[in-house]
């Protein structure tokens, strides 16, 4: 809407009609008011303005030199003028958007600065199914907003977007507009993409980006069906069906899918079904509602409250809200269900790894009664509780009584060979019975049979090696989580114990610096930190100048200013 104004006011300008500037001004507003990240409409404004004074200079300078001896008034005055008209707009548009933000009336300024700066480098990480490995959000690669993109919007975008610039787009009399339109998507992809930018959920966060595209897209293959009418009338016809026929597939996939339209992946992917467990599918919970519904409509009668478990608890909470006398909502990882009280459990499958997702053996599990499905693949379930084998173990487990809790989790894998809750808690009771080829066995199912690259199941069989006498077999494999999970505190704690139980002081630095990157300092690891540049040669003192020159080079790679800052302070007063 903005663009569209933006556009409409410079070829108005030096002398926009009022209603022109009052439209841009509310959809500026309306812009900033959803989300700070709208002040990126001044920046197009801007650029745009300088794109019209570069036009206009050159169309006068074409008009000087055609009349030499009538030489055309100077176009200073509607260059002054449409300044002033564009700082009307834009300040007005700037309050306007302020006008239901309290913060921003405390500070109009500062505080819409700051919380542009803390939009722009949004620090928390999320894991993400991307190309069929689970990522985390901050270190995807540099091309996952553009090939989103490419996968999930239709063909026939794609197409016309493509086809504008080479049947007329930059026409003299249209070139402007055509520039104005193309910058305001390929902007922010390559800004997302120059910056290296914390994104995830696909592209959502520069959704804002797509009007424009789709406006290319038909006015490309407008400018294509008239360039085929004027060779032949019949050419005119099939050019004017043809985006009609590209749109086909989109149509039937919101048909069939409604409400989860947005669940979208283009003939390029091979839809939905290929995508499945490649790409997050339903990355904003929509299903979750569907899923909770089906529980109310279909649980089983019971004298107590039903038990509703989900990781997404307050989705289920507010679908639940209408029947809170029969109903309970309850929060349960997915990993740990069998650990949690629940009836029955909702699970969206974004967040559940890829290789559970592709493995017919262990997905759905046994205990799924109903799936909530786009194009034949499911991205919701509904999990029905058959016994309480796993959370009885886990009872006892946590009581300290062992034996007991082995036998439940055993009865657990009689009802169900790969319940991951009774294989996980089964290592980890092996490892504290020091029983590490016992641990191993459970570790080597879940692995092989479940999932691969599980961080859980690794660990337990990194320390199961470690306590058979095999510290080189446990760091490949706290390896192999770390390059699968950079963020995996349990793999960077247990080298770093490998490495000082062999005295091999160099490693153990290399990891602990490692450690830093990801903020895995405490306490515990200060102590540790210091006895170990202790026992190389250095005091407390250099130790710990050590450490925070360690931490400030940490947070400028990672461009974290204010921490370096803070740190150079604490460095400066003790040096």
């Amino acid at each position: 809407m903005s663009l569209y104004y933006m556009i409409v006011f410079f070829r108005q300008a030096p002398k926009p009609k009022w209603y022109i500037m009052l439209m841009l001004a509310l959809s500026i507003a309306f812009a900033i008011s959803i989300r700070v990240g709208g002040l990126i409409l001044f920046g197009y404004f801007g650029f745009f303005g300088l794109l019209w004074l570069i036009k206009l200079v050159r169309e006068h300078k074409a008009e000087v030199k055609a009349n030499p001896k009538n030489k055309p008034q100077s176009p200073s005055k509607a260059i002054f003028r449409t300044i002033l008209w564009a700082a009307l707009v834009s300040i007005v548009g700037y309050f306007a958007g302020l006008l239901i933000w309290p913060y921003a009336w405390q500070a109009p300024i500062d505080n819409v600065k700051e919380s542009y700066s803390a939009m722009s480098q949004f620090a928390i990480a999320i894991r993400q199914v991307f190309e069929g490995e689970m990522l985390w959000s901050d270190k995807l690669p540099w091309y996952y907003t553009p090939k989103f993109i490419l996968m999930t919007i239709p063909i026939a975008v794609i197409i016309g977007f493509l086809l504008y610039p080479f049947f007329g787009g930059f026409k003299k009399e249209k070139r402007l507009e055509t520039i104005m339109v193309y910058f305001t998507f390929l902007f922010p992809v390559f800004w997302i993409v120059y910056t290296g930018a914390n994104v995830y959920g696909g592209w959502r966060h520069s959704l804002f980006a797509y009007p424009p595209m789709a406006i290319a897209a038909g006015l490309g293959f407008a400018a294509f069906a008239d360039f085929l009418g004027n060779k032949k009338r019949v050419l005119g016809i099939v050019g004017n069906v043809l985006p009609f026929v590209l749109l086909i597939t989109p149509f039937v996939h919101i048909v069939k899918n409604h409400p989860y339209e947005y669940v979208y992946f283009n003939e390029f992917e091979g839809g939905a079904k290929k995508a499945f467990g490649n790409y997050e599918l339903d990355y904003y919970y929509h299903s979750v509602r569907e899923a909770t519904e089906w529980v109310v409509a279909n649980a089983e009668p019971s004298d107590e409250k039903i038990q509703v478990g989900s990781w997404h608890v307050n989705s289920t909470k507010y679908f639940l809200r209408n029947d809170t006398t029969h109903f309970r909502p309850r929060f349960v990882r997915w990993y740990r269900r069998g650990e949690f009280e629940w009836d029955y459990a909702v699970f969206a499958v974004t967040g559940i790894a890829p290789e559970q997702l592709r493995n017919p053996n262990v997905f759905p599990p046994k205990n799924c009664v109903h799936t909530v499905d786009v194009d034949g693949v499911p991205i919701a379930l509904v999990l029905k509780r058959d016994n309480t084998y796993d959370l009885d173990a886990t009872r006892l487990k946590k009581a300290g009584q062992l034996d007991s809790a082995k036998t439940l989790y055993f009865k657990s894998l009689e009802s169900d060979p790969l319940d991951e809750t009774a294989l996980i808690n089964l290592a980890e009771i092996y490892l504290n019975l020091q029983m590490p080829d016992s641990c191993l066995m459970m570790t080597d199912k879940y692995l092989n049979e479940i999932e691969p690259n599980n961080d859980e199941a690794s660990y337990f069989a990194a320390y199961a090696h470690l306590m058979k006498g095999n510290p080189q077999k446990a760091v490949e494999i706290t390896e192999g989580i770390l390059k699968h999970n950079y963020k995996y505190g349990g793999a960077y704690q247990l080298q770093l114990q490998i490495y000082l139980q062999s005295n091999n002081l160099f490693n153990a630095e290399q990891t602990m610096i490692r450690m830093i990157d990801v903020d895995l300092v405490d306490n515990n690891f200060v102590a540790t930190w210091v006895a170990l540049n202790k026992a190389q040669g250095l005091d407390e003192r250099g130790a710990y100048i050590k450490l925070y020159k360690a931490m400030i080079d940490s947070y400028k790679k990672r461009g974290k200013k204010k921490e370096a800052e803070m740190y150079q302070e604490a460095l400066d007063r003790i040096q």
